[in-house]
């Protein structure tokens, strides 16, 4: 249900607005987040990428936190991308009021725990409790 409502809103902005790839290529204006979700999920390459681009530095960034837990730098920046891309689709701006990025980096830090949970060094607070098993 909430997934309709958000494909609604993005059908509706692309109507009412300009074209999301017209939108990057103006140098003037730069797509906010919800612009560039909205292209990526009408099939936008370009919008896609640039999403990409925009949070491969948080997606860095979160792995640095988790590198030392068990899993290696690709697969957590796979995971990264992973998680970026299950918060396209978590994210309702009706209920995310402090916007997209939060949602991104809790997924994205989501996918990179679980990572290092499959890795068999789990860092979870419970590594102890592994150790006396």
């Amino acid at each position: 249900m909430v997934e309709r409502r958000d494909h609604a809103l993005c059908v509706n902005w692309g109507q009412t607005g300009p074209g999301v790839s017209d939108a990057m290529a103006s140098a003037d204006e730069v797509p906010d987040d919800w612009q560039l979700i909205c292209g990526l999920k009408k099939g936008d390459a370009q919008c896609a990428l640039a999403l990409v681009d925009r949070y491969r530095p948080a997606i860095q960034e979160i792995a640095l936190r988790h590198i030392e837990r068990g899993a290696g730098w690709d697969e957590l920046e796979e995971r990264g991308l992973v998680g970026l891309l299950d918060a396209v689709y978590l994210y309702d701006p009706a209920i995310h009021a402090d916007g997209f990025t939060p949602v991104a980096e809790a997924s994205m830090g989501r996918q990179m725990a679980a990572a290092n949970a499959e890795t068999g060094r789990v860092s979870l607070g419970n590594e102890q409790d592994l150790l006396n098993r």
